[in-house]
């Protein structure tokens, strides 16, 4: 009992360091600080801005704190973010010196007009290459043969995220395949990806993969070498902003545009979630809108 409640002081003394510059201070976890305490009668709470989002999030890394919220817990298809569990799993589960061959079934499960980077059964990769046409080209098929390879078979590893997403303590999601691609049971919500990606950027590969702007998977058993962008436009430097250091992209018709983006300055990392934008411009608009809210408004000490 001793031990718990030293625990929780631990994590209160965290969080109260997250202060705004108004002079609110948080202590609690998962929160909207704007929720938290009564603040005086003549302060106000940092103006948001307004996006175009159906479900958006910012939530601060080391405490977990809510800056902005908009439908964070409502369920939203994912898209190609369920990419980021998948990786998770996979950066957890197995060195990036195993060998990850494609299976009949991952070639041809997913349909060759979706994300891919033109593998062919029985050709081979390392997991580290795997994890690279993961992140940064969301290929299905790789997708597909990484879960294979770490489940040992697709069906265990969908399992092992679903197993994994209570672990964490996930409020809203649940899933049903490893790369994204839509499905009506296949769900979760920005405060989720938020949460997710917060345990993915624990890990410095994670870290390592996702920050690279283009790849080049060496040639393999059956095929020459490949060369592979980000689709992550911050992160390929088509767009600028200091700071951003992770991300994944994810798009369906019904999921629409999603973006999840890590970003860190002076000491303070931010988590972005935007879901169910109606194009791809709007997600960079929001993300770098609520990253200038973040940064201007709220400071570690």
């Amino acid at each position: 009992m001793l031990s718990h409640c030293k625990k929780i002081i631990k994590n209160i003394k965290r969080a109260a360091a997250l202060i705004l510059a108004c002079g609110f201070l948080c202590v609690a976890f998962g929160t909207p600080l704007n929720e938290i305490l009564a603040a005086p009668e003549d302060a106000k709470w940092p103006e948001a801005p307004e996006i175009m989002a159906e479900a958006a999030i910012l939530y601060e890394s080391s405490t977990g704190t809510i800056l902005y919220e908009k439908n964070a817990k409502e369920r939203m298809y994912p898209a190609s973010t369920t990419k980021l569990m998948t990786s998770l799993l996979a950066v957890e589960q197995s060195p990036l010196s195993d060998i990850v061959e494609m299976s009949h079934d991952a070639i041809s499960s997913v349909g060759w007009d979706s994300s891919r980077i033109g593998m062919i059964t029985g050709e081979r990769i390392t997991m580290e290459d795997a994890l690279y046409a993961v992140l940064l080209a969301s290929a299905n098929e790789v997708t597909y043969a990484v879960a294979e390879h770490v489940g040992g078979s697709a069906k265990n590893f969908v399992k092992m995220m679903n197993e994994r997403a209570k672990d964490l303590g996930l409020v809203n999601t649940h899933f049903e395949n490893m790369h994204g691609l839509h499905d009506e049971n296949h769900y979760t919500c920005a405060y989720d990806l938020a949460r997710i990606m917060n345990k993915c950027i624990e890990y410095t590969t994670f870290c390592r993969i996702s920050h690279n702007h283009y790849y080049e998977v060496p040639a393999t058993n059956l095929c020459e070498s490949r060369v592979i962008a980000q689709t992550h436009q911050i992160l390929r430097k088509k767009i600028a902003y200091d700071g951003v250091f992770a991300g994944k992209t994810g798009h369906t018709d019904e999921a629409g545009q999603c973006l999840v983006t890590a970003c860190e300055r002076d000491g303070l990392t931010l988590i972005c979630v935007v879901m169910k934008e109606a194009a791809q411009a709007d997600c960079y608009t929001d993300t770098i809108a609520l990253f200038d809210y973040g940064y201007e408004n709220f400071h570690l000490y």
